[in-house]
């Protein structure tokens, strides 16, 4: 899964080619939760000595949460 792949983190070149092809994948908020490929690009974010791979994973992250449903979204900043 993509979520294993990411972890540990290897080399950026390995994280990167993961992260394009998760760039255009669609998930559910299920999946997310489910799969835990959301936390695992999100650890890319923090990641020190990658920062084309914490761009890449923020735009990943940010493509995500464009598709959420609006009361999805709403929920989910409820609960932050």
């Amino acid at each position: 899964s993509a979520a294993a792949a990411l972890q540990p983190l290897g080399d950026e070149a390995a994280v990167l080619a993961t992260l394009r092809e998760l760039s255009g994948t669609s998930v559910s908020l299920e999946q997310l939760y489910h799969t835990k490929v959301g936390a695992a690009v999100g650890q890319v974010l923090a990641a020190p000595g990658m920062p084309y791979a914490g761009v890449m994973a923020h735009g990943v992250l940010q493509f995500w949460h464009s598709e959420l449903d609006a009361d999805i979204k709403i929920r989910l900043a409820a609960s932050v």
